[in-house]
């Protein structure tokens, strides 16, 4: 039986070569510890929870999440993390981990295959336009035509492994990964999406992210915080 020590070793061993180039990866990681440093305070960090079909994880990423992101992730002022699993479940047995999920077992697939992505970049910087592609799609295969193969810029991403992996037990202990941190952090939650700033339950950032992290000091000065764009209640 696999420990979750393990799994994080296959994810370091397996995936992050055959994905994404061992040197690139440490350059990528040079680079952020040279932007963290050089960051006057520190990051607003924005952890969530979500589904892959469901409409209001969908609406959160479109209409939110991503219009602040790009407007101020460059900066570092603030640090994302998500979590595709939200009211699904995950149990193991006789070393089999099966999971079931609230929009049946096409969301537990896609989950499965963001939860895949994120693991092998890493880097909200690199995941979170790729996540965002995938999030809400009708089917396994279009995720895949349309967020790898076909996104610009390519993201490194091998789509047959990714295939493989959101078809595995790989992808079923990488998506259970997810509800473990869920567990730890949001054990209350009961819907979708649920949202941590710097770590407590925010449920007015479910239609007001802007007005939450353009509330703090640093990045009230942005052009972006002083402009209506994004106000979307």
């Amino acid at each position: 039986m696999m420990t979750r020590l393990s799994v994080q070793l296959i994810v370091s061993t397996v995936i992050v070569p055959l994905v994404f180039g061992q040197n690139l990866l440490e350059i990528y990681k040079a680079m952020m510890n040279d932007q963290a440093g050089r960051a006057k305070t520190p990051p607003i960090n924005i952890e969530f929870f979500g589904e892959s079909l469901c409409p209001d994880t969908t609406r959160y990423f479109r209409n939110h999440i991503m219009p602040v992101w790009n407007a101020l992730h460059a900066s570092t002022l603030i640090n994302v993390t998500y979590h595709p699993f939200g009211l699904a479940e995950c149990r193991r047995n006789d070393g089999v981990i099966r999971c079931t999920c609230q929009h049946g077992p096409a969301e537990c697939q896609l989950n499965m295959l963001q939860a895949c992505v994120i693991s092998a970049l890493e880097f909200p910087q690199l995941y979170m336009p790729i996540v965002n592609c995938m999030q809400g799609k009708s089917s396994f295969s279009s995720a895949i035509d349309d967020c790898i193969v076909n996104f610009r810029p390519r993201p490194d991403l091998d789509e047959n492994f990714m295939t493989r992996c959101a078809q595995s037990q790989l992808g079923a202990k990488l998506m259970m990964q997810h509800g473990y941190r869920q567990r730890e952090v949001a054990s209350d939650l009961d819907w979708v999406p649920w949202i941590l700033v710097n770590g407590r339950r925010s449920q007015a950032a479910e239609n007001q992210l802007k007005t939450i992290v353009c509330g703090f000091s640093e990045p009230s000065r942005y052009e972006y915080c002083k402009t209506t764009e994004g106000l979307i209640f």
